[in-house]
């Protein structure tokens, strides 16, 4: 078995908001990472940590300092705005929400048909700017 060296990279929260930020937090990490197929084993493989530092942040019970969250999303492949996407500010509301709720349908296929289908719209859009 692979030797992990072990490094600290969390706290505990302390106020109702940390709590509830950190329980946000935790449930996005678990959705992104469970989207890329992997285990908590082998998140914290990649993070140097032990699998219960993974379980103690998807279940918001621990703190994550920002350098450490800036690598886990890097490892999923995510950007930050993902985790909170509620407290992302953007110019318009509703195009977030748009863009999100599309997100959430591009990722029922393969990265093939998700090119297909963004040309589409490119074309569409081409279609009604006319």
């Amino acid at each position: 078995m692979d030797t992990v060296k072990k490094r600290r990279m969390t706290g505990k929260p302390k106020t109702p908001q940390q709590k509830e930020l950190n329980r946000l937090i935790g449930e996005r990490l678990m959705y992104f990472r469970k989207e890329k197929g992997m285990g908590q084993v082998d998140l914290a493989r990649q993070l140097g940590v032990s699998p219960s530092v993974i379980s103690n942040l998807e279940r918001g019970k621990t703190i994550v300092g920002i350098m450490s969250l800036l690598e886990i999303v890097s490892i999923l492949g995510i950007g930050i705005e993902d985790l909170l996407p509620e407290y992302a500010r953007t110019r318009d509301q509703g195009l977030d929400a748009d863009l999100h709720r599309l997100r959430d349908l591009l990722m029922d296929y393969d990265e093939e048909e998700r090119h297909k289908i963004v040309k589409a719209i490119g074309d569409l859009k081409t279609v009604l700017s006319g």
